[in-house]
């Protein structure tokens, strides 16, 4: 799956060191305004690294160097390996996927991968060779990124008119990339996917929009 960020107006693919979160057509009446920190955000991104908080908030690893500094927040790197932990690393890693050791431990699946080499541990082998039938194998476009759903390009959309954070939550507006809910601002709101949507289109957002800009 691509996480690369992408502007919060048009979903072009913008580079990490972004701040502002628009591409460069976009950028040049935004004032050169980064996002304002969330409510929540240090006690969520504590010890956690980039790849596990730059897709929750739409933002880029610039813009969380900012919030990480205005914040004063740990980097998930930053903490010491304890012996359990070793212990734990070393007895699962050729048995588990990376993911579920740095759910379990924690940490980022980087972090996992560098202490295992430091301590000389190999993984999970994979086969050398994998056959493919048939004279050629079918392909498809590999088409990801970000904006996916109508709720999400309705969130992109909030988030660029009213340059106020948007992001996916649990019910009770816990910070959840795979939730079905939506915090909006820095208050308590926290909104359905049908609310969410009906707020974009009364600022002016409209679903099929798309369609007309390409006929």
């Amino acid at each position: 799956m691509n996480n690369r960020p992408t502007c919060s107006r048009c979903g072009t693919p913008i580079d990490y060191r972004t701040v502002s979160g628009l591409c460069k057509e976009h950028f040049e009446g935004s004032g050169g305004r980064s996002l304002p920190i969330p409510e929540g955000f240090a006690a969520f991104a504590e010890h956690k690294g980039w790849r596990e908080i730059c897709p929750v908030y739409g933002i880029s690893r610039a813009t969380l160097t900012i919030w990480r500094r205005e914040t004063a927040i740990a980097q998930g790197a930053r903490f010491a390996w304890s012996k359990d932990d070793d212990g734990y690393l070393r007895a699962n890693y050729r048995a588990l996927p990376v993911g579920d050791i740095a759910a379990k431990l924690n940490r980022t699946i980087a972090s996992v991968k560098t202490r295992a080499k430091k301590l000389g541990l190999q993984g999970r082998s994979r086969p050398a060779f994998q056959p493919q039938y048939g004279f050629m194998r079918d392909r498809k476009p590999n088409v990801s990124g970000r904006v996916q759903s109508s709720a999400d390009m309705a969130a992109a959309f909030i988030r660029a008119h009213d340059r106020t954070a948007v992001y996916r939550t649990n019910q009770d507006g816990a910070p959840n990339p795979k939730g079905d809910h939506w915090k909006y601002g820095y208050g308590s709101l926290v909104l359905t996917e049908g609310e969410l949507i009906a707020k974009a289109e009364r600022k002016g957002w409209q679903a099929d929009e798309w369609k007309r800009l390409a006929a």
